[in-house]
């Protein structure tokens, strides 16, 4: 794509060819050291040109066999920032404009990595004399790397790139980068503290360079100085529709689809799925295969997953089927899949190189107990499902929301084995949705298996009503169900301005760290942000 379409795509009103990074950067470098452009147009040319093919094309989910023109899919994208209601438009002014740092957060597939590819794109053009460098975090999990300086330096230099430590420090402290940080999520929960501290350091050695952090949303980041953080708001009911118009699907498909968002009340039936970009994309994917779209969250996984698997390459001309290169029945293949994203879901393994991939999907078909050869196992979940895809010397999953899918799967109903130890494990990502998931698929499991027996060890800790001592005595006295729910709100009296709420056990946050994870967890079960509380609901049990 030539840079004149590439301005006009990213600079709103833009008609005429707009400045390139390195034009952006001479007028600054010449008044300054007019050896210094030449130096590093040297130096990072390679690093801009790979990063400018990763952002300027894209496969997705909807059409994952042939790249896409990124700009020419990429809708409306709204944020919240310091009070204020921006669109992609605003938040990229407001990042040039900004003399703070920016902490971007979204829930998964809410479109922080597409926003990240328009703002380099978009810095690309009119930096403001800033060069843009797009970094991935989760590829510091794979090397023996935990310094982010050092890590970003090196990813500059990969390739043919060569930038002398001396020069990048310079660079840093003139303030000549902005610093993309994709993905603070997708680090491995060991090395997040660290790198957060050494991102913090970063911005106070070097507070003329600008970073901007995207992560799924975690209470921390009000903590970290001279970094504000902004947030990407769900889809209106319009975004949507450019969404759909924009995507490249099946044309007959996506004009039904369209028919259904303007003549019925399909937006605010299934609001928490098409505010949402992934999401409703996937929605469209199951459209295209089943009319009726199921309300509850694991179904829609599992209607997606269900087009994936039976629509690979049928959009081609004559009806092409690829050959899967295993035999495998579709339960064994799920089965095996599920087994194969628990293992590295737990291990927090997001990327693979094709050997750690083949090693994994030798752990999870000697669970499945599945008669099939690893290699073609991997070649099928590629080139047949595109539930794993390439990026670069990478596998990637297509979205990690399969990953987390599949992973509460298996645990609600493949394997038990090593409950309790899981969610406890899990607990300490409440922003990730495995254990939502698994609420939702099988809450007899969650209850019988891991809320029961903690709550038993912490029933000294949990706090009932008056009448009430204990979760364990409640249950043993009276032979009730006790569930997880969200506490019941009756409609606010007239006159008083207040809520009143059905009876309901708080828990006592106290600082022990494993009845603090509980407590996390059953927080996570709930809406964020509110609470955390246990409510019984009056069943009698069988």
């Amino acid at each position: 794509m030539l840079v004149s379409e590439i301005a006009a795509m990213v600079l709103k009103g833009s008609t005429e060819l707009g400045t390139t990074l390195i034009n952006a950067y001479a007028k600054r470098a010449v008044e300054t050291n007019p050896e210094k452009l030449k130096l590093l147009k040297s130096n990072i040319t390679p690093h801009i040109d790979s990063t400018f093919l990763k952002c300027s094309v894209i496969k997705t989910l909807l059409n994952p066999h042939r790249p896409a023109n990124f700009l020419s899919i990429y809708a409306t994208q709204r944020f919240h920032i310091s009070d204020e209601k921006l669109d992609h438009y605003g938040l990229v002014d407001y990042i040039k404009e900004s003399e703070s740092n920016i902490i971007l957060t979204g829930t998964g597939g809410s479109g922080k990595s597409m926003f990240t590819r328009y703002l380099w794109l978009s810095l690309f053009i009119d930096g403001a004399g800033r060069i843009p460098l797009f970094i991935e975090m989760r590829n510091i999990n794979g090397i023996s790397m935990d310094s982010i300086f050092a890590y970003i330096h090196y990813s500059i230099s990969q390739g043919q790139a060569s930038l002398t430590e001396k020069d990048y420090r310079e660079h840093l402290h003139k303030g000549d980068f902005t610093i993309i940080l994709d993905g603070f999520d997708e680090l491995l929960q060991e090395k997040k503290d660290s790198i957060q501290n050494q991102i913090i350091q970063l911005t106070e050695n070097y507070p003329k360079t600008r970073i901007i952090v995207t992560s799924r949303p975690d209470t921390g980041f009000s903590s970290w100085p001279s970094f504000e953080v902004a947030s990407v708001s769900p889809l209106e009911r319009n975004d949507v529709m450019e969404l759909i118009e924009k995507s490249e699907f099946d044309d007959e498909s996506k004009s039904l689809f369209l028919k259904r968002l303007r003549g019925t009340n399909l937006f605010q039936r299934h609001h928490s799925f098409l505010t949402n970009p992934l999401l409703a994309s996937m929605m469209l994917l199951t459209f295209s295969h089943n009319f009726d779209i199921p309300d509850r969250m694991h179904l829609f996984y599992q209607q997606a997953f269900d087009a994936l698997y039976q629509r690979h390459d049928s959009y081609k001309a004559g009806g092409f089927k690829r050959q899967f290169k295993t035999k495998l029945s579709e339960d064994v293949f799920k089965r095996t899949i599920s087994y194969f994203c628990l293992i590295t879901y737990y291990e927090e393994v997001f990327t693979f190189t094709r050997d750690e991939a083949i090693e994994a999907l030798k752990k999870a078909i000697n669970l499945a107990e599945a008669k099939a050869d690893a290699p073609d196992l991997l070649d099928d979940l590629n080139g047949c499902v595109c539930f794993l895809i390439v990026d670069g010397l990478q596998y990637i999953f297509s979205h990690r929301s399969f990953q987390e899918y599949f992973a509460a799967s298996c645990m609600a109903h493949v394997s038990s084995d090593k409950f309790e130890s899981l969610i406890s494990k899990f607990s300490k990502r409440p922003n990730d949705q495995v254990i939502t998931l698994l609420a939702d698929m099988n809450p007899e499991a969650l209850r019988r298996l891991y809320i029961l027996p903690v709550s038993d060890r912490f029933s000294d800790k949990i706090q009932l009503s008056s009448r009430i001592k204990s979760v364990s005595l409640f249950h043993e006295y009276t032979k009730m169900v006790f569930c997880i729910s969200p506490p019941k709100i009756v409609p606010r009296t007239r006159g008083t301005g207040q809520l009143k709420s059905a009876v309901r056990a708080s828990i006592t946050l106290i600082g022990d760290g494993e009845f603090y994870d509980f407590v996390r967890l059953v927080e996570h079960l709930y809406r964020k942000g509110r609470s955390p509380v246990l409510s019984i609901r009056r069943t009698r049990a069988e």
